[in-house]
């Protein structure tokens, strides 16, 4: 899926064919500092084995968590002396009858793959695309779904700093400070609210204070 340098080596964001997604450090000598699964459910899981979990203050699993697994569109940053992972994945939200739907998630570990952190687990919805860029400060992120929202959606995220959200389990604050910034262009971008889309998104940059994302939308009837 990706990878990152920092100062001891490098890490890797990848996953297997028993769609297990995990964050993997590599010293600059090839050796393996560290590995940490983030989804180690299977292929077509029907309850949790293994996975990276946040609860609310009431100890209710995030929306879009229950059963995590199928990972994709993987990127990775090291900022700030953290690890941002920004991903895909599905999640089944209901065994009988199969119910599973994709959203894309934002965490955030220490050097060492541990304290995770999260933004969010389940941004857009059919989330088609998704891309991420350190501005020294903050990590831009920007997400095209296909669904629910259906529009680019674009986010400024905290990659240490937190909301003052208890998790319920962990009885410790494990939220991102982030603010969603909403739709960056006006209607369907692209979709139709059934997984098919011609629409592409490119990289944030930023320039004189400013941010710029490359997109792409071409009609096209889907068979």
């Amino acid at each position: 899926m990706d990878i990152a340098g920092y100062p001891n080596g490098c890490a890797i964001l990848a996953s297997d064919d028993d769609n297990r997604l995990f964050l993997k450090g590599i010293s600059n000598e090839g050796k393996v500092l560290f590995s940490r699964n983030i989804i180690n459910n299977g292929r077509d899981p029907t309850k949790v084995r293994e996975q990276c979990s946040f609860f609310d203050n009431k100890g209710e699993p995030w929306f879009g968590t229950s059963i995590m697994f199928n990972p994709d569109n993987g990127k990775l940053l090291y900022a700030n002396y953290r690890f941002i992972a920004d991903f895909s994945h599905y999640n089944c939200f209901k065994v009988q009858p199969r119910d599973c739907h994709t959203g894309n998630a934002m965490m955030s570990f220490d050097i060492n793959g541990k304290d995770e952190k999260a933004a969010w687990m389940w941004g857009a919805s059919h989330c088609v695309l998704n891309t991420i860029m350190f501005d020294g400060s903050k990590i831009m992120s920007a997400e095209l779904g296909d669904a629910y929202p259906v529009n680019i959606v674009l986010a400024s995220n905290d990659t240490v700093k937190t909301n003052g959200d208890i998790d319920g389990k962990a009885k410790k604050e494990m939220t991102l400070k982030s603010k969603r910034m909403g739709k960056a262009v006006e209607g369907f971008i692209p979709g139709n609210h059934a997984g098919a889309t011609a629409g592409r998104i490119g990289s944030i940059v930023e320039m004189n204070g400013l941010y710029y994302l490359p997109y792409s939308r071409v009609p096209e009837k889907f068979i």
